[in-house]
């Protein structure tokens, strides 16, 4: 469905958020999918990700999260839907597109991960 993240973004409408809705999915990757290294790509610790405590909805893999995206997830009362990037073509087929997909909560967030996808698919295309 989707041969590179970028597309998949677009194509998805992930949108910019100061908070998450209570609405929202979180797409985020998996943690056997994410390297360490990725973190050195992204100017703010805000975008860096981690390994967290949090499973994909749909497959229970464990996923990492940015630092803001585990915020806010982590004070939320009642969480919303996560899930890996891998399930999330199946999610699109099967429920259509969500409503409200996270991305980052300002445009400076927003341009530094941006830049972080570009870079992604240039070493996974």
């Amino acid at each position: 469905m989707f041969n590179t993240l970028k597309k998949m973004i677009t194509e998805l409408g992930f949108t910019t958020v100061k908070s998450i809705p209570k609405e929202s999915v979180i797409a985020t990757h998996r943690v056997v999918d994410y390297s360490p290294e990725n973190n050195s790509r992204f100017k703010l610790k805000q975008n860096q990700s981690y390994p967290r405590d949090v499973n994909c909805s749909t497959c229970s893999h464990q996923v990492v999260m940015s630092n803001w995206t585990y915020d806010q997830y982590s004070k939320m009362k009642v969480k919303v839907r996560v899930v890996c990037f891998r399930c999330l073509p199946n999610i699109v087929d099967k429920e259509g597109n969500p409503r409200n997909i996270v991305a980052s909560p300002n445009s400076e967030m927003r341009k530094d991960w941006e830049t972080f996808i570009e870079e992604t698919d240039k070493h996974t295309t």
